[in-house]
């Protein structure tokens, strides 16, 4: 197997031994593990690209260089000759994390799965077992009502800073590592769908037209224009194509078959006065012109007239002004939660559950679109706070920081047994 040999450092007496995988491109991983060597566990990582190195400047990494089929092996060998106790990483859907996961859990050790925040912008997500469809979160509003209660008050998460320039700088850094040394992981394979470059050369376009070419201000003006005419409207939220949240927590293709699905519905059963406000995603890179292809699609229904597709706008003017939202499994929906809007998830989520979300059909959702329960919400979402939500932010100095402290008290405080990841409650 090429790989580097594997560490076989003692780890410490009275510690855990994490072990952190690949990461977003930000040095929060890295300081987590100062933080929780500091507090007297071992931490160990595991390398699978250049990127990776870039962002983990410190001791206890081993590279991988294997291929894709030698994981399994590799990664079953490194868990038990290290004594690892608890697995953390960013998105447990990335091939290699998913048969760590797997792996992980068959020997008994803690995953931990970062992701952004269930609720945002100033939380992220640290599930334990794995996020989203795969979390150990309750599926009911009873069981998020058995752990706060009825009368569970609402508290706010401070602001953190949030660092457009350095999720930027850190991304790009991270993919110029990557392009510039392909030969130190000749084998790796990145998990997104698109080479970077093609990525780069979409993003750029969207910038071009959105702000050199006055795009931006034509949409807002377009959906200023649209409200002032009082009309009643639902909201579409658009995802991204190559979300997870789409390919593996849903029964979608691709963000094409969503759109077809959500405008067939609409056509044919949506009140004849109501149109359809389709948001596109803030960070969509623009590989598929989302303009045109609504546009398309809305023909192809006969509803081009009621369809109004917008680059931009104040998302909770949105949720407070529409009839309801409709979603495949956005995190937007704790948002329309927040603003009491009538939602209808499509996917599997969290928060797909009765007294939440519409459990009634899409067809019948446009007709009867029902308001989340606030009790259930209050519950919902402290559960979230006290269980898997970790105040800070992956692109900022102050958000990391912030995170950094938190993260480490979440994560030393979860039980150290070898026991094995929660299996999903029932309720």
């Amino acid at each position: 197997m090429e790989s580097d040999a594997m560490r076989d450092e003692q780890p410490v007496e009275s510690g855990k031994v994490f072990l952190f995988l690949q990461g977003v491109a930000s040095p929060l991983f890295a300081r987590l593990a100062d933080e929780l060597e500091h507090r007297g566990h071992h931490c160990l990582r595991i390398n699978f690209c250049p990127g990776d190195r870039l962002f983990w400047r410190r001791a206890g990494a081993t590279n991988y260089v294997g291929r894709y089929d030698e994981w399994p092996a590799y990664i079953r060998e490194f868990l038990e000759a290290n004594e690892v106790t608890d697995l953390v990483l960013f998105s447990d859907v990335r091939p290699l994390h998913s048969l760590a996961c797997r792996e992980a859990q068959r020997q008994g050790i803690r995953v931990h799965v970062f992701e952004e925040g269930y609720l945002r912008p100033y939380c992220l997500t640290v599930d334990l077992g794995g996020a989203n469809g795969y979390s150990s979160l309750p599926t009911s509003a009873e069981g998020f009502l058995a752990a706060h209660g009825h009368d569970t008050p609402v508290h706010q998460v401070p602001p953190v800073p949030i660092s457009f320039f350095h999720r930027a700088i850190w991304d790009v850094s991270n993919h110029a590592c990557n392009l510039a040394l392909p030969t130190l992981h000749p084998h790796y394979e990145p998990h997104r769908p698109h080479h970077p470059l093609r990525e780069l050369h979409g993003w750029s376009r969207r910038v071009l037209r959105r702000h050199l070419l006055g795009e931006r201000g034509r949409h807002l003006a377009l959906l200023s224009r649209f409200l002032q005419t009082n009309q009643p409207f639902f909201l579409l939220p658009l995802q991204l194509d190559s979300d997870s949240q789409i390919t593996l927590h849903s029964d979608f293709r691709d963000l094409e078959e969503v759109m077809d699905t959500i405008l067939a519905s609409f056509a044919a059963h949506a009140p004849a006065d109501h149109h359809l406000v389709v948001k596109c995603h803030p960070l969509d890179n623009d590989l598929v012109p989302r303009g045109p292809q609504t546009r398309r699609i809305a023909a192809k229904h006969g509803v081009l007239s009621r369809v109004v597709f917008v680059d931009g706008g104040h998302l909770p003017t949105l949720l407070t002004r529409t009839k309801g939202m409709v979603t495949v499994n956005s995190t937007v929906a704790t948002s329309a939660f927040d603003h009491a809007c009538p939602t209808k998830a499509l996917g599997r989520a969290i928060y797909n559950f009765e007294g939440l979300t519409s459990q009634a059909s899409l067809d019948e959702f446009w007709n009867k679109p029902l308001a989340p329960d606030p009790k259930v919400y209050r519950a919902f979402r402290a559960t979230l706070l006290e269980r898997c939500l970790v105040h800070g932010s992956f692109y900022s100095a102050q958000g990391v920081a912030l995170a950094v402290r938190h993260g480490a008290d979440l994560l030393q405080n979860r039980s150290s047994s070898r026991a094995g990841s929660p299996t999903k409650p029932d309720s």
